[in-house]
C-alpha cells in the first residue's frame, strides 16, 4: 500500500511539473483568423529558455510545419500551416523542452468580419484629414494618464501626452464630414510606452495593442464603424520598420542583427522639406 502511494505522488509530482511549466510569457501575434488567403503564419514565442524547445499541435487541420530559434535563448519562432476549411476555435500547442518540461499553449484563432476582404483603399480621389490623436479632441478623461504607463498626462509640457484619444475623434466625426473629408489618417495608435515624447505614435513599444491612453482595440474598431456610416474610412499608420526604444525586444534582441545600424550612431537631422508646388505664389 505505501509503495503504490509512493509511486502516485512521485507520477503527480513529475506530472505538475512537467505538463504546465508556464514558459510562455508572451505569443506574438496574440491571436489569428480562420478563412485568410494566406493559411500560415508565423507565432513568436517568448519565454525563459525556450530555444531549445520543440512545438507540436494537436488540434486537426492545424500543422506545426517549422520551428525556429535566434541567437537569443528566449524565442521561438513557429509556423503553422492552416486548413482552409478551419473553423473558428481555440487551438492546442505544445511546447516540448529539452529539460523535459512542456506547456500546453492555447492559441485563439477568430473568425474574419463578414466582407472583410472586400475593403476599399484610398487614392488620389480622397480627401484625407491627417490627425495626431493625442492633440486632436479629449473625449475620456479617465486614460489620460494610465498606471503601469510611464508617461502620465502633462498639458504645460510642448513634448508631454494632451490626452486626446479615440473617443474624442470619434465624438468629432461630424466635424470631419462638415469639411467633405471622406478619409481619417491618424498618427499610430499602437502602445508608445516611451519615457518621454511618447505623444506623436512612432515610438512603438507593443505591435498589437491600441495605446490605453488613447483608448483600446475596441474604441478603434468602434471609430472605423461610426466614421464608415459617414462615409469617412479609416487608413491605419504603422511603421514596421522601427520601433521604440522601450520596446521589449531592445532589452532582449531576438537575433544579434535584429536592429539594423550603422557601427557608430547618426542621428538624423529631421531635415524636411515640403513638396515643390509649380503653380504656388512666390
Amino acid at each position: 500500500m505505501t509503495s503504490r502511494f509512493i509511486a502516485f505522488l512521485l507520477l503527480l509530482i513529475a506530472f505538475s511539473n512537467g505538463a504546465n511549466a508556464g514558459a510562455i510569457d508572451r505569443i506574438d501575434p496574440p491571436n489569428w483568423w480562420v478563412g485568410m488567403e494566406n493559411n500560415t503564419v508565423e507565432l513568436m514565442l517568448y519565454g525563459d529558455s525556450i530555444a531549445n524547445g520543440e512545438v507540436s499541435s494537436s488540434s486537426d487541420g492545424v500543422i506545426v510545419s517549422r520551428v525556429t530559434s535566434g541567437d537569443s535563448p528566449n524565442y521561438l519562432w513557429v509556423t503553422l500551416e492552416l486548413d482552409k476549411a478551419l473553423d473558428a476555435q481555440t487551438i492546442t500547442l505544445t511546447l516540448n523542452l529539452k529539460s523535459g518540461e512542456r506547456e500546453a499553449i492555447e492559441y485563439p484563432l477568430l473568425a474574419r468580419a463578414s466582407g472583410s476582404a472586400n475593403r476599399e483603399g484610398f487614392s488620389a480621389k480622397d480627401a484625407v484629414y491627417l490627425v495626431m490623436p493625442d492633440r486632436f479632441a479629449n473625449g475620456d478623461s479617465s486614460n489620460d494618464s494610465v498606471a503601469g504607463l510611464h508617461e502620465d498626462a502633462d498639458w504645460q509640457h510642448p513634448y508631454g501626452r494632451h490626452g486626446g484619444d479615440l473617443a474624442g475623434i470619434t465624438k468629432n466625426l461630424s466635424y470631419l464630414e462638415s469639411l467633405g473629408m471622406t478619409q481619417l489618417w491618424m498618427t499610430p495608435v499602437l502602445e508608445n510606452n516611451q519615457k518621454e515624447g511618447s505623444y506623436h505614435g512612432y515610438a512603438i513599444t507593443d505591435l498589437y495593442r491600441v495605446d490605453p491612453r488613447l483608448g483600446s482595440n475596441d474604441d478603434y474598431i468602434a471609430l472605423s464603424k461610426a466614421a464608415s456610416k459617414r462615409g469617412i474610412g479609416v487608413i491605419h499608420d504603422f511603421v514596421p520598420n522601427h520601433i521604440g526604444s522601450e520596446h521589449p525586444w531592445m532589452f532582449d534582441l531576438p537575433t544579434r542583427d535584429w536592429v539594423n545600424r550603422d557601427a557608430e550612431f547618426s542621428p538624423t537631422n529631421h531635415r524636411r522639406e515640403s513638396h515643390q508646388d509649380p503653380y504656388a505664389s512666390d
